[in-house]
Formats: structure tokens, C-alpha cells, sequence
């Protein structure tokens, strides 16, 4: 009942029933990421349970999020456990935590929110939320802005995961103020097949916050990728108060904790 799934569609079929809380697995289903996927599943008929782990990167990802609280995941954590790397970072429903104290030690265990955008036709995002201020221009990133981008993270969010080769698979938006890059954000996944987007890389200059330019840079994210997906997410430190309340003014909803740790064995 434990096994590997390679069936992309047998996996977008699961994943599919709540793209809300999957939007990160649904993208991985593309190339070239899928190359860099093992498909966990416990399956007695068909798929009950499924956790995806990312090799693409080290250590690698473990992404298990519940739909429902059902027993096959309790079935299906027991199973895989053995088969994990040493090291990993994880992704999980808050139930399932405790399971890896069984085989890990933990080394950072953080709450986070997972939320979705709504749009609504009869509310559509404000002036104030799309607008710049004079003197500043809002456009879409291309690849000749990414030394601008880099030096912006750099000063903004160090300790962003920012990857230039994936530019060319994202969807990245900034304001500018001549040569300047003021604010940026961008998508970690951008899956137009599978109807999902998810944000992220949003940053602001020291000098230039509090002026609402995330907010504006969100919008245009939103606004452009609206056209293209079904489903946009995002992933937020439960604590970040400040970025969640600007989510949630621009549309986005909550619609799944879970938390982010890292792991050895």
C-alpha cells in the first residue's frame, strides 16, 4: 500500500481536489522540475495519502500537507521515513510533526500560513494599491533587470532563495526610480498548465519602505498573473503580522497552517 507514483496524471487528479493547499506540488509537476521529484503515496486502491520530495535542491524539500486529517497519512509517514535523507527541510501539516521525532532531530520548526487570492469582480484592487507615486515606474522584469534584482535582495532579504534560472519559467514585477530597483516580487512557482502561480521574493529597500510600494508590486503581481491561472498562493511566516495584513487587503484568504522544519537524522 506504500509506493512511488511517476503518473503525472494520477498526481494532478489528487492534487487537484484542493489546488488551494498544493499549488507548490501542482507546479512541480512541470518541467524541469519533475526530474527532481520522488511522488510518496499510500495507496490500498488508489491515493489516499501523498508527500512530494524535492531533490533539486540540497538538503531537500519534503512537502506533506493534508487535505483532511486521515489515518493514511499517519500510514504513509511511518512508511517513508525510512527512506528520507539525513538532512532535509520540511514542509508539513501541523498534526503530522511530531511523527519525524520518531527518526529526526529538529533544528529550526517555524508556523506558517498558506493563502490564496480571491478576487472579486465587484471589488476590484484600488487606485492606491495599483498606483505609483510620481517619479517611480512599475513595470514586468526582464532577464537584463537580474543584476538589479540580486543587488536588491541583497540589500532588502538577505537571506532570500532567489535562483536566476528560474527566471525564465516565473512571472518577476518591480518599481523603479530611474536605474534604481526600489521594490520587486516575483513567483516561486508559475505553472500555467496546472493553473497555478505562487508568489514570493517580495522585498523592499530599507530606504524606501514604508510607502506602500509591496503592496503596489503585489497588485501588479496578482493583476497580471489573473489572466493566466486559476489559483495564486502564497507562503507566509504565521508572525510576519505586517506582510499578512497587506495579503489580506490586497485579497488573499488563509486556507491551511503548516509548519517549516529542518531535520537530521
Amino acid at each position: 500500500m506504500f509506493c512511488t507514483v511517476r503518473d503525472v496524471d494520477a498526481l494532478s487528479l489528487f492534487l487537484s481536489r484542493r489546488p488551494e493547499r498544493h499549488v507548490y506540488e501542482l507546479g512541480d509537476l512541470e518541467a524541469p522540475f519533475f526530474h527532481d521529484t520522488t511522488w510518496y503515496a499510500w495507496c490500498p486502491d488508489r491515493i489516499e495519502a501523498l508527500a512530494l520530495l524535492y531533490t533539486g535542491q540540497d538538503p531537500a524539500t519534503l512537502i506533506i500537507i493534508e487535505d483532511t486529517e486521515t489515518p493514511a497519512y499517519d500510514s504513509l509517514l511511518a512508511a517513508m521515513l525510512p527512506e528520507l535523507p539525513q538532512t532535509l527541510n520540511v514542509h508539513a501539516s501541523p498534526r503530522l510533526v511530531s511523527a519525524f521525532a520518531a527518526q529526526y532531530r529538529t533544528r529550526a520548526h517555524e508556523a506558517h500560513l498558506k493563502m490564496l487570492y480571491m478576487a472579486q469582480d465587484d471589488e476590484p484592487l484600488n487606485s492606491m494599491q495599483t498606483a505609483v507615486p510620481a517619479g517611480m515606474a512599475l513595470r514586468r522584469l526582464e532577464h537584463r533587470d537580474i543584476p538589479a534584482l540580486r543587488a536588491l535582495y541583497e540589500a532588502a532579504y538577505p537571506e532570500n532563495w532567489f535562483d536566476p534560472a528560474m527566471f525564465a519559467h516565473s512571472r518577476y514585477a518591480g518599481i523603479f526610480r530611474g536605474g534604481a530597483l526600489l521594490a520587486a516580487g516575483g513567483t516561486h512557482v508559475y505553472a500555467p498548465s496546472r493553473g497555478v502561480a505562487a508568489l514570493g521574493n517580495i522585498a523592499t529597500h530599507p530606504d524606501y519602505r514604508g510607502q506602500g510600494l509591496a503592496t503596489r508590486v503585489t497588485a501588479a503581481l496578482c493583476t497580471m498573473l489573473s489572466a493566466e491561472v486559476a489559483h495564486i498562493g502564497l507562503n507566509v511566516k504565521a508572525t510576519n503580522n505586517a506582510a499578512i495584513s497587506v495579503y489580506r487587503r490586497i485579497g488573499f484568504v488563509d486556507v491551511a497552517d503548516y509548519c517549516e522544519l529542518q531535520l537530521h537524522r
